[in-house]
Formats: structure tokens, sequence, C-alpha cells
């Protein structure tokens, strides 16, 4: 009984977290995914303005945040260096003495480098892979009321009063880039002031893909109904 007091009592009390002046963010893959981790990027900037931020991230995405003015430095994961590259990983972050490692990836290296190394704070984001397998491979939803994912990541900094903003994801793109983009898309016949709309036909796993012709059908729609001019992106695959 004396626990179950003294438990209550700790609940009820505010809990006092020092304030972090080296944090790492980690989220390896893959293009949508780091997107999304942008607004709780800029809302932990916004909370702590003098704090040094940096960002873990697979060497093929780096592009997506090595302009983002909230963070100070991006660091480079090469997956094709296998166990070594691991290793390395682990010893340059060591070397960083990060204050709070904030995991939005949750994943088999990513939770290496939680046991491995000491962070004095860690925060991590929940998948909740179990419900999701549940409704991809037996239909079962459990997820109605689930956020969406860029709010989800908000719940791993919810105790240092970390809140989304209302602004949306951000990628911060070079002027000489854009420039290129603009004179590229102008010269394929985009026109001014009509509605771009870009189609990525493609996705990792199995569960995230749709049809090719559904993509066509929703392709043509707005064609017909906004004018838009289509930009299709994607790889070999």
């Amino acid at each position: 009984m004396f626990y179950g007091l003294l438990s209550l009592f700790l609940r009820s009390q505010k809990m006092i977290v020092p304030e972090p002046s080296s944090i790492l963010i980690v989220r390896l893959s893959s293009i949508g995914d780091i997107i999304l981790t942008t607004p709780l990027v800029r809302a932990v900037r916004q909370k702590f303005p003098h704090a040094k931020i940096s960002y873990l991230v697979k060497k093929e995405f780096a592009a997506l945040v090595q302009n983002n003015p909230h963070i100070n430095k991006v660091i480079t994961f090469d997956k094709s260096g296998g166990k070594k590259e691991l290793l390395r990983i682990k010893d340059r972050i060591k070397k960083e003495q990060f204050d709070w490692l904030v995991d939005l990836h949750n994943n088999l290296r990513t939770k290496y480098l939680k046991i491995t190394i000491r962070f004095p704070e860690v925060s991590s984001y929940s998948k909740q892979s179990f419900r999701r397998h549940l409704l991809v491979w037996i239909g079962k939803n459990l997820l109605r009321e689930a956020k969406p994912v860029y709010l989800k990541y908000f719940d791993a900094v919810s105790h240092h009063d970390i809140k989304y903003d209302g602004h949306g994801t951000e990628v911060i793109i070079p002027v000489k880039d854009l420039e290129m983009i603009i004179n590229r898309l102008s010269a394929d016949g985009l026109k001014e002031h009509q509605p771009l709309v870009v189609i990525c036909p493609g996705a990792s796993y199995t569960n995230k893909q749709w049809l090719p012709e559904r993509f066509g059908e929703a392709a043509e729609a707005l064609i017909h109904d906004l004018d838009a001019f289509i930009v299709l992106l994607g790889g070999p695959n």
C-alpha cells in the first residue's frame, strides 16, 4: 500500500526535466517518414533555441534535412557499410556526448544505439506495430482513433511540453535548385498558376503499394477536374 500511495504522489507531481543542450534526432528512412519529422524538429528548436540539434539519417536521404535551418548538423549512415558502419556511427555519437536522444525510427539499428550508448535521456516513438499488422493481415482495425504519424512523433517529447505549431511539414530547397526545377517544368509546359501535382507511384513495402491503374485514374481525374500538371517521380523500381 505504501508503494501504491508513493506512486500516486509521484504521478501527481509535475516532473522537472532538465533542459538539454545537445540533442540527437534519429529517423534513418524513408522519404515520407523523414519529411513527417520536420514539424517536430521545428518545435524542438522553438522550445530549445540555444541547443545543438543533430539529425541522424541514411546517406541517400540526407538532402531532405541538410538545408533545414533548425538543424545544426546532419550525421549520415551508409547502410552498405554493414556492421562496421554501425560501429563507426556508435563511436561518433558517443564522442558527441548528446544529452537527449529522440528516436523517431525505433528499429533494430536505433535500439542497438540505445543499448550501447548511455544517453542521459532517451525518448522513443511507438510504432504500434502489432495493431498495424492486425489491420494489414487480418483486417482487424484497432487504429480508428490513431493520430497521424507526424503527431504521434510528438508523443515521444510530450514530457518537455513540446507541441505542434500547426504549420505543417517543410523541405528547404536551395534557391539554385528551385530555379532549376521551375525552368524545367516551364520548359515541359507548366503554365503560370496551373495546379502542380506530383505523384510517386510506388512504395518499398507491399502493404503500402497501390495498383498502377489507380494512379492513372487519379491523374486523369486531376487533369480533367483541375487542369492539373502531373509530374511522376520515382526510381527504377
